[in-house]
């Protein structure tokens, strides 16, 4: 059986819980553009189908993955590109531009200290990265 102390404890949290009003939160669209009725409305490089991952780096650009390809939003121009792959599973281009790069399925993205792209590519074992400075894509 509770004491009494803990009845009064209970009943004053609870009063004090119920009477506290919360800051609404807001949603906002970084990427991608539907209608209301599901159709996409915006190019093809703003769709987002099935992210699998983003991150953030610290000038505020969006990177994201939709299995096969990476993207990103840059904040400063607003424009969404592609940064790797090209929608279609498959494995190659370690070593070269990251643009004519495949990937088999990414399932992580982070940002290393020097800003450079680690990506889990699920899809071939293997993670990957893109060098920040010369855009290419290294096997690790």
């Amino acid at each position: 059986m509770k004491s009494l102390l803990e009845k009064i404890s209970i009943f004053i949290l609870a009063f004090i819980f119920s009477h506290v009003t919360l800051p609404a939160q807001n949603i906002y669209t970084k990427v991608g553009n539907v209608n209301p009725y599901g159709a996409f409305t915006s190019s093809a490089l703003n769709t987002v189908n099935t992210a699998n991952d983003l991150v953030v780096d610290k000038n505020g650009d969006i990177y994201f993955s939709n299995t096969a390809v990476i993207k990103k939003k840059s904040i400063s121009t607003g424009k969404v590109s592609i940064l790797c792959g090209s929608g279609v599973p498959g494995y190659g281009g370690d070593n070269g531009p990251a643009i004519d790069a495949k990937l088999g399925f990414v399932i992580g993205l982070a940002l290393d200290t020097s800003s450079n792209l680690i990506i889990a590519d699920a899809g071939n074992n293997r993670i990957r990265m893109i060098d920040k400075i010369s855009g290419t894509k290294l096997k690790l």
